[in-house]
């Protein structure tokens, strides 16, 4: 989804944006990236978060209907941040998505580790980029145990709804090197036809 509105600029007096991880050394050193106001987003569906409690409720099975994975070289997307800067990270991850990943010690694991989990919810989707979607109308969040959850919207939301996916579970690991992360799309399974009445 687009962004608008609020002010972008960098300055080199102030605390990186991404902490280089070794291997990485100088890359963004000196840089950081600045945004204005909230940007406002559109309704979207979060996946992940209440799954264990919806099936805990009621004991419910679940369709798989689709499974994506991913792996990313670390450095890579290093790269691509050092080169193309604000441009790429607007056009992979939203506002909240950069604000979580410039706040950590290894910003760049982190920011690959979001990459790799895009790439594989649209694997899961059934569509990869195509079809509308586009990498901000997937937003990679954490509950409040850490837990990886999935907000879609725009064209994301619209396949979900079309492939009757109830949720999208996720997970995510990174190193120096890689970042990979596996996504699993579920159906709500059909209930069960009533036990006919025992016959006398």
């Amino acid at each position: 989804m687009p962004h608008a509105g609020g002010s972008v600029a960098y300055s080199r007096h102030r605390p990186g944006l991404c902490r280089p991880t070794r291997g990485l050394a100088g890359m963004l050193e000196g840089r950081r990236l600045y945004f204005g106001r909230e940007i406002p987003r559109e309704p979207g569906l979060i996946f992940g978060a209440a799954f264990d409690r919806r099936v805990k409720q009621r004991g419910a099975a679940m369709n798989v209907l689709g499974i994506g994975t991913d792996i990313i070289e670390c450095p890579r997307i290093g790269k691509m941040i050092e080169n193309h800067g604000e441009s790429f990270l607007r056009k992979v991850y939203t506002e909240r998505e950069i604000r979580y990943c410039q706040a950590r010690k290894h910003a760049i694991e982190h920011f690959a580790g979001r990459w790799a989990a895009k790439e594989a919810i649209m694997k899961a989707l059934g569509t990869g980029r195509s079809r509308g979607v586009s990498w901000t109308h997937l937003e990679i969040r954490n509950d409040d145990r850490g837990r990886p959850t999935v907000l879609v919207c725009g064209g994301a939301r619209e396949v979900a709804r079309e492939r009757g996916i109830a949720d999208i579970l996720i997970s995510i690991s990174h190193c120096r090197t890689y970042a990979t992360a596996y996504a699993m799309a579920l159906g709500q399974a059909p209930e069960p036809p009533p036990t006919p009445p025992a016959s006398d």
